[in-house]
């Protein structure tokens, strides 16, 4: 079993005013909690069905989404 290496993630840059407003609107987790450090949330559909899960990570004035490429 092996496991994942630089290369099999790819990190998103999330930022401007309203970045918690737009991804708490879409992820599975309240963005709240990245007052106190890494979330780990998830993309579903309307219905409820699961897309893809990430690691949202705040990094100053944006916060980075650190997701399986």
């Amino acid at each position: 079993m092996q496991g994942e290496t630089a290369e099999d993630r790819t990190v998103f840059r999330i930022d401007g005013s309203e970045r918690d407003k737009f991804l708490q609107g879409l992820v599975s987790n309240d963005v709240k909690g990245l007052e106190d450090g890494i979330v780990y949330a998830a993309l579903l559909t309307p219905q409820g069905k699961y897309l893809a899960d990430f690691f949202l990570i705040p990094a100053d004035d944006a916060i980075l989404l650190d997701v399986n490429s």
